[in-house]
């Protein structure tokens, strides 16, 4: 969509950030749906021990997402 808007970080010590908006500006309007970007696919601290613990008893991939998914109705 080529869209213009910009956004600048650089980092400026070993635990600061600086963040610039070099262009503000969009060519689109704002998403209602967030489940294409990655942050909304993140799973939770109790999510990755569940999945740790399945993993390690030797659960299949698909029986763990099952089980998230069971417990979580968003997770996809």
């Amino acid at each position: 969509i080529d869209c213009p808007f910009e956004l600048y970080a650089a980092r400026y010590s070993d635990s600061k950030w600086r963040l610039e908006v070099r262009n503000e500006n969009h060519n689109h309007d704002h998403s209602e749906d967030m489940s294409g970007y990655p942050i909304a696919r993140k799973l939770t601290e109790s999510q990755q021990e569940t999945v740790a613990a399945m993993t390690v008893a030797g659960s299949r991939p698909q029986e763990i997402l099952s089980t998230l998914r069971q417990n979580n109705s968003s997770t996809s």
